[in-house]
């Protein structure tokens, strides 16, 4: 009889099993983190940067050098907003003696990775040319940085 008394109390005590599903909440009404979600998410965004990136063909946009030697010393502004993409650039040319002395980028709006493009303004100052080599990885950044110093120069 003993036995069948404790045999009734565990049952009672324990909850009833029901087929509703469990809210999502843990402790204090946080959200359970949604890693599907997430991951799909991420995805979504990198995809739609590598297809804005794809649609921009660098290689057509070239920067041709002007004559400095009709140029007045001074300090010449360009821009260049690299349509089809977030990448604007503005910069700041100094010139002396028909040469490029100096090239401030005053504003650059890019990815993080677009941002090593502008170690470019170090070439175009030591070549005195625009025909320099795009910086890996930052290819649409050194384009524009490039058609911004065109620009100035203009």
């Amino acid at each position: 009889m003993i036995k069948e008394i404790n045999f009734m109390e565990n049952k009672m005590n324990k909850p009833e099993k029901t087929n509703k599903p469990q809210p999502r909440l843990q402790n204090a009404g946080i959200l359970k983190p949604r890693p599907r979600l997430t991951r799909f998410l991420v995805i979504a965004v990198l995809s739609l940067l590598l297809v804005i990136s794809c649609a921009v063909n660098f290689a057509a946009i070239q920067a041709e050098m002007p004559d400095l030697n009709y140029k007045a010393d001074g300090t010449y502004r360009g821009e260049y907003d690299l349509s089809g993409t977030p990448v604007k650039v503005t910069v700041d040319v100094h010139t002396e003696n028909a040469r490029i002395t100096g090239i401030e980028i005053v504003r650059h709006l890019c990815s993080p990775i677009g941002k090593k493009a502008e170690k470019i303004t170090a070439r175009i100052i030591e070549e005195q040319s625009l025909q320099v080599d795009a910086i890996s990885g930052a290819t649409g950044s050194s384009k524009a940085i490039l058609k911004a110093v065109e620009a100035a120069l203009k």
